[in-house]
């Protein structure tokens, strides 16, 4: 005798999560528990399903992101009960994070959640004479998948407490006849609005 049961449509949890579908494309699916939303429904003192959803796109790219300096954002106001969005329209070669959250009577946004970074994939090769960051496979020509051993870690931790990497980025006296270079990554004017 089989049994079928329904999955639920929501786990009582909170999380919010955004993935890269493409290099101009996101996808962001989140849960808003029961404690947060009673939280926020007696802060504002309304019902949830009367609070506007909001995700707020930030572009973070090449910023050490404190909550207030990034490049720009947006806002997307979703359905009201909606869980999941794809975000198109990103710039390729971005870092992006996202936030959930409502507007107060003012318009002023309020964050309930944060999600992870995304980093959208470039859309061409890059350019002449630009860094590239080679992708260690993660998947074994096999099929098996490729972890990092112990002495891997432990060789890099040996060589920074024996001086070879230095921490502090003074210069080793091994390598007082390199010429460090530096790549700081190319500071570009956002096509989202600047934030205040």
């Amino acid at each position: 005798m089989l049994y079928h049961q329904e999955l639920p449509d929501r786990y009582d949890k909170d999380l919010l999560h955004v993935l890269v579908r493409d290099a101009h494309t996101l996808y962001v699916y989140w849960e808003i528990g029961n404690r947060r939303r009673w939280l926020a429904a007696q802060h504002f003192q309304t019902d949830w399903h009367f609070l506007p959803k909001v995700l707020r796109v930030y572009d973070v790219t090449n910023v050490y992101f404190n909550g207030s300096n990034a490049n720009g954002y947006f806002d997307i106001e979703t359905n009201p009960e909606a869980n999941n969005w794809y975000i198109g329209g990103v710039r390729a070669g971005c870092t992006y994070l996202v936030d959930f959250g409502t507007y107060t009577w003012n318009r002023q946004f309020v964050p309930l959640m944060r999600s992870n970074f995304a980093a959208a994939p470039r859309d061409a090769a890059p350019g002449y004479g630009e860094p590239v960051i080679a992708a260690w496979p993660t998947v074994h020509p096999y099929g098996e998948r490729v972890m990092p051993h112990l002495f891997e870690n432990m060789q890099t931790l040996a060589q920074i407490q024996k001086g070879g990497i230095r921490l502090d980025d003074e210069q080793n006296p091994a390598e007082a006849g390199l010429q460090r270079v530096y790549h700081p990554g190319a500071a570009h004017a956002s096509a989202l609005h600047t934030s205040p």
